[in-house]
């Protein structure tokens, strides 16, 4: 889903992002769960190998299986770990495009609300900012 969503946001198709976003959401509130049920398992693993950690780890828990099964879990392990570096890669760069894209729109709209002020300087002959200036100021903030 996030190289979708990387695609997504480069097109700049909104509809197919919150359908994206939605899906995220629902698949977080599925990993949850697996992750409370994998938790709730290598803690009944560990109580059986006498292994007393609140949240053992998968190194701990390899010492007392097979070398096959060892193995395995620790090869999970890794392709677990890797999915998660190249997960961590895409958003980095999901969470850029939408930066880029938010300071586009805050640009565009400062650029709109100025049109026709061009010739307008913000002070005046005093050298007080002047009051046309000023209250149109107020839309420039970023929210």
């Amino acid at each position: 889903l996030s190289k979708q969503k990387t695609e997504v946001l480069i097109k700049r198709e909104i509809p197919i992002l919150d359908v994206i976003t939605q899906s995220e959401t629902d698949l977080a509130f599925k990993i949850e769960g697996l992750e409370e049920e994998r938790v709730d398992k290598a803690q009944k693993l560990a109580l059986g190998f006498g292994i007393l950690e609140k949240e053992p780890d998968i190194s701990t828990l390899t010492k007392f299986l097979d070398d096959e099964s060892s193995r395995k879990m620790l090869d999970f392990k890794d392709e677990i770990n890797l999915s998660i570096k190249e997960l961590k890669k895409i958003n980095d760069l999901n969470a850029q495009l939408l930066k880029n894209s938010l300071d586009y729109v805050d640009f565009m709209m400062n650029l709109i609300t100025n049109i026709g002020d061009s010739s307008d300087n913000n002070y005046s002959h005093q050298g007080k900012l002047s009051e046309k200036n000023a209250a149109r100021r107020r839309l420039d903030l970023k929210l």
